[in-house]
C-alpha cells in the first residue's frame, strides 16, 4: 500500500480496481516452458510501470 501510494496510483486507481485490471493479465507457457505475456493494457501498462519505479526499500 506505501508504494502505491507513494506513487500516486492510489489517486488514479482505487487498490481494487487495480487488482480487478492486473487480474485480466495474461501469461501463456510454450511446450518448452517458456512463459510469455500476452499484450498489456494502457491501464495494466500504467500500472505496472508505476510500480517498477518505486523505491521498495
Amino acid at each position: 500500500m506505501r508504494g502505491m501510494i507513494s506513487s500516486g496510483l492510489m489517486n488514479r486507481y482505487s487498490l481494487e480496481k487495480m487488482l480487478l485490471e492486473l487480474e485480466k493479465l495474461h501469461v501463456v507457457e510454450d511446450a518448452n516452458g517458456s512463459m510469455s505475456e500476452l499484450e498489456r493494457t494502457r491501464k495494466q501498462k500504467d500500472i505496472l510501470d508505476t510500480l517498477e519505479k518505486v523505491s521498495w526499500w
